[in-house]
């Protein structure tokens, strides 16, 4: 679990709270070379741990992402969380992984998507599998 908003002193005081974790991850976010640190946890821990260490957010789907596929043209200024929405609202066992241009994500579902349309509100999206 990674957030922005902990420094590394503030992972090691948090990780001493959860003995179930898994170890400290490092990663490089975003194309201007920050580090961002985070706890690890068991798959089926996660959710627990989430909810414990940041009770105000949602805790994100664990979608493995074996199928990656884009969708295009989403309405400007949807975030993940309206992706989200949205693929709830189809029914799809999928997640949002990055916005790749303003009204293009890349996704991820547990099994593949082929070409179609689908509709947000009045609008045709391209599923691009």
């Amino acid at each position: 679990m990674t957030s922005k908003w902990f420094a590394l002193v503030d992972i090691q005081v948090t990780s001493a709270s959860y003995p179930y974790h898994r170890g400290i991850v490092r990663s490089m976010k975003g194309g201007d070379s920050k580090i961002v640190r985070g706890l690890r946890f068991r798959r089926e821990d996660f959710k627990k741990a989430f909810a414990e260490i940041r009770p105000q957010d949602t805790v994100p789907s664990d979608v493995p992402p074996p199928c990656l596929f884009k969708i295009s043209p989403v309405p400007l200024g949807a975030t993940a969380e309206n992706v989200q929405a949205w693929f709830d609202g189809l029914s799809w066992k999928a997640r949002p992984l990055r916005l790749l241009a303003s009204s293009v994500w890349l996704c991820a579902a547990a099994s593949t998507y082929e070409y179609s349309f689908q509709m947000w509100d009045d609008r045709p999206i391209l599923v691009n599998g």
